[in-house]
């Protein structure tokens, strides 16, 4: 990003980055290793120490970004009123001035955020379908001031002091998570909060305590509220009833792997036979440090024939997109999707965070501060080929099929194509975001996803008749498939 790259705060927020980055990876180690100079990793205390101690760096970073993004979008609320005067004055060099000013600040806001981002998916292992549970599509970017973030700052001091080994981390200063107010984590287990603040809350509460006491069901329960109360404590128990359920259902499916699909009121779990894994992530290290050894500007490869990578810097940098883009062309002679793996990450909410990978401090601050950039592209056609050598069906499917599916926002069209994979008429998925973003984002190789797709639809009918459902009118096998909440990913 240019204004950050010429900004004169930058040393400043490089210096907040290093830290946070230094609470959020290194902390944990740094402190466990100083407490057992000479202790073995084997060590169940080593093992306990090791787990309160990365909790307390997270306490410590959180602590840090929630009183950057206050501070931020106080200061972004000034220049926006800044903005409109200068606007109506038509000077245009303040305008853009002050543009720029909201644009780095708009721009620390997500890295604050991805870092938190990077917390919560070490707290579920870097699983991108508990990534998926907790995002429920929430809005970007929630403002701290208009938010019950006083309230959530008592509840977590509450919760660490309560139990000295956890981690009570706030929903609304990550980019994702949008079920619960808090994702909190022990030794094992992990779990959501949703805080209740005001009176008829505290009414709702205590109604709901004495009905479970008095031996009520559910139904019984609210059934005999809404004869004994007005319609707002009524809809407000129904409410604070189905958030108790949500939550509950979404614990059972982190903790494990079964629940209710709250749609269907189907069951749901995770599927039991993970595929064995490889990823990409050392390529990406490698280049780097070639690039950085070897006083390169650029270096290019390819994975598996299908995943193109370009890693730039310098005069590069700001062209090595439209460079890949060129490469790829000629090879295939088709203009696919090119990825900023970087600035793709900060703002798609459900990528896995690049703070999570194991590259250095050092390699991170220069691929946020944009002096050197990873251009990602995947050749979907090579993917196809890739999972028809695996014995999957794959195939382009004709632009009047793709248009008469209405698929989902999530399934990828290409030229107005979509992509299936099947084993038979009635076993088939499409590909879809998820599956792209564990290529880009998790850099999961492509025969893996490929893996990945055949043993999930192998599995489907195990799925159906493991869940013991009949197949009535209202739903043939491949629509109840889509329907119920079996996930692709899980596997990879």
């Amino acid at each position: 990003m240019d204004q950050v790259k010429n900004s004169p705060n930058r040393t400043l927020f490089e210096n907040s980055l290093r830290d946070l980055l230094f609470d959020v990876r290194e902390y944990g180690t740094v402190v466990t290793n100083i407490e057992f100079p000479n202790g073995s990793l084997m060590l169940p205390d080593y093992q306990q120490r090791l787990i309160i101690n990365c909790h307390l760096g997270f306490r410590k970073a959180q602590n840090f970004i929630i009183e950057q993004i206050i501070t931020n979008q106080k200061e972004i609320n000034q220049l926006k009123e800044s903005l409109k005067f200068y606007r109506m004055n038509k000077d245009t060099n303040k305008v853009s001035n002050i543009q720029d000013k909201i644009n780095i600040k708009l721009f620390e806001d997500k890295v604050y955020r991805k870092i938190a981002d990077t917390i919560a998916w070490s707290l579920f292992y870097a699983q991108s379908y508990v990534a998926r549970k907790l995002y429920s599509g929430r809005p970007d970017e929630v403002n701290l001031s208009q938010s019950n973030i006083e309230h959530a700052l008592e509840a977590i001091n509450e919760l660490h002091t309560a139990h000295p080994e956890s981690i009570a981390l706030i929903s609304d200063i990550t980019s994702f998570i949008g079920i619960g107010d808090i994702l909190f984590k022990n030794y094992e287990e992990l779990s959501v909060i949703e805080l209740k603040e005001g009176n008829i809350n505290e009414v709702v509460k205590n109604l709901i305590k004495k009905g479970e006491e008095s031996g009520h069901t559910i139904d019984s329960l609210v059934t005999q509220i809404e004869k004994d109360h007005n319609q707002k404590i009524s809809t407000q128990t129904k409410r604070m009833i189905n958030q108790t359920i949500k939550m509950k259902k979404l614990s059972n499916i982190i903790n494990m792997g079964s629940s209710i699909d709250n749609i269907l009121g189907l069951p749901s779990f995770i599927l039991e036979k993970p595929v064995e894994v490889e990823y990409f992530t050392h390529v990406l290290i490698r280049m780097l440090n070639e690039l950085y050894s070897g006083n390169k500007d650029w270096k290019y490869e390819i994975i598996e024939d299908c995943i193109h990578i370009g890693v730039y810097r310098n005069k590069f940098a700001e062209i090595g997109g439209q460079l890949i883009s060129e490469l790829i062309y000629n090879k295939t002679g088709k203009r696919f999707p090119v990825f900023n793996y970087v600035s793709s990450c900060l703002n798609k909410p459900l990528a896995e965070p690049f703070f999570i990978k194991a590259f250095t401090k050092d390699h991170l601050v220069a691929m946020t501060f944009g002096k050197v950039k990873f251009f990602i592209a995947i050749d979907f056609d090579e993917l196809i080929n890739i999972s028809r050598k695996m014995g999957l069906k794959s195939d382009w499917i004709s632009r009047k099929k793709t248009a008469q599916l209405n698929l989902t926002k999530e399934m990828i069209i290409f030229d107005n194509q979509a992509i299936e994979f099947s084993l038979n008429e009635d076993m088939s998925i499409f590909m879809s975001g998820g599956l792209v973003f564990r290529m880009i984002f998790s850099h999961v190789i492509p025969s893996s996803i490929a893996k990945g797709i055949m043993n999930t639809l192998m599995e489907q009918s195990e799925v159906i008749e493991k869940l013991n459902l009949a197949l009535s009118e209202e739903y043939n096998l491949p629509t109840l498939i889509q329907k119920i909440d079996l996930s692709v990913e899980p596997y990879i």
